[in-house]
């Protein structure tokens, strides 16, 4: 019985330009077991290496998409990836529950998202069955995203913190710097487009759980129309 899910595909860019390809296969592997363990009740398939530098994942359920891709690309610094999410039919190899092995409609949806956007300037690429949503969430997730990657190691984790719910005190504490610190690196990060821009994604993707993810596991046939 074909099942519908959400595909996930990460592509590590220019990885063949890199100086240090076991230090790129090390951070690959890293970003992979990071997620997998933090988001693993999230996944039905988890992320897993499926050509060199490609990874690949199948989601269960969306309200945590952007959290995952947000983190698998920052754990590659100082190397990126571009993301291609696409919502279809999975037709084979469900039973391994493994990326590598599955098949059907959604992974060649996906396969089509990231060759478009391969040579552009998006990290993300989107296709949940809502032209309006798909549109909404790429500007916001593709925002969101080259906001963080244009920020220092250090003013990332200032803001990672910030955003986590720890105050600028407590930040300063754990990273050895003063309050006044914490608050020109926020500043300078604009903490507040970064916080409304994933606020709006994770609302949009949890509506969409509610109304497109509810049939995970049913036949195409019986999705509403």
């Amino acid at each position: 019985m074909n099942r519908v899910f959400c595909v996930v595909l990460f592509d590590v860019v220019k990885s063949t330009a890199a100086e240090d390809r076991e230090e790129l296969v090390h951070r690959i592997q890293s970003a992979v077991a990071s997620c997998n363990q933090r988001y693993g009740d999230s996944l039905f398939a988890p992320l897993e290496i499926t050509r060199g530098d490609e990874v690949a994942g199948v989601v269960s359920a969306l309200s945590p998409l952007y959290r995952i891709v947000r983190d698998f690309v920052l754990s590659l610094q100082p190397y990126t990836a571009r993301v291609a999410v696409a919502f279809g039919e999975v037709v084979a190899g469900l039973e391994t529950r493994k990326s590598s092995v599955m098949d059907g409609p959604a992974f060649y949806k996906a396969d089509a998202l990231m060759t478009s956007i391969k040579g552009t300037q998006r990290l993300v690429a989107l296709s949940l069955g809502d032209d309006l949503f798909d549109l909404s969430l790429e500007a916001l997730m593709n925002a969101a995203l080259w906001r963080w990657l244009e920020l220092t190691p250090l003013q990332r984790r200032m803001l990672q913190l910030y955003l986590d719910g720890k105050t600028q005190t407590e930040i300063a504490a754990t990273l050895g710097r003063r309050q006044q610190q914490v608050s020109r690196a926020l500043r300078a990060a604009r903490w507040e487009v970064v916080q409304l821009c994933e606020r709006a994604v994770e609302k949009i993707l949890t509506r969409l759980d509610q109304g497109v993810l509810e049939n995970v596991g049913t036949r195409k046939d019986d999705l509403p129309v």
